[in-house]
């Protein structure tokens, strides 16, 4: 769900017109923003569902054996985990996918707030009745 959300994005981004050929260049510029948000937003979902299932793998069970009570007239039967050993150390790992997913997250708002706080630039005409007004 989350990559065709991605996708939708990316191609409409790409997808629309240019609004004028002088603002070629900043559109272009706005559009790779865009783009580079959208992917890191994917790529912090994906790793934040990774770094649950690896939590969710590395919880499952004891380090390398598994005791199934009620089977066999209530006498435990063990069962060896091949593998063990991973689920634990991708246990360990879970964290630094978080953090590092957490840090494309704030990455991407930290860009917006710099656009949104930017002094927008005003165009020639808006210079020109300022200046004028100044002067009157």
């Amino acid at each position: 769900m989350v990559g065709d959300g991605a996708f939708a994005a990316l191609d409409r981004n790409a997808a629309r017109p240019y609004l004028r050929p002088e603002t070629v260049s900043a559109e272009r510029a706005s559009r790779r923003e865009t783009a580079r948000g959208t992917t890191l937003i994917v790529i912090a979902a994906v790793l934040l569902t990774l770094a649950g299932a690896w939590r969710l793998i590395a919880s499952a069970g004891s380090g390398a054996y598994l005791t199934i009570t009620g089977q066999n007239g209530d006498a435990p039967y063990d069962a060896s985990w091949r593998f063990a050993e991973f689920a634990v150390a991708a246990g360990w790992f879970a964290p630094l996918l978080e953090v590092t997913a957490f840090t494309f997250l704030l990455v991407v708002a930290s860009t917006g707030l710099r656009r949104k706080l930017a002094p927008r630039e005003a165009s020639p005409n808006t210079a020109a009745q300022t200046i004028s007004e100044a002067v009157l």
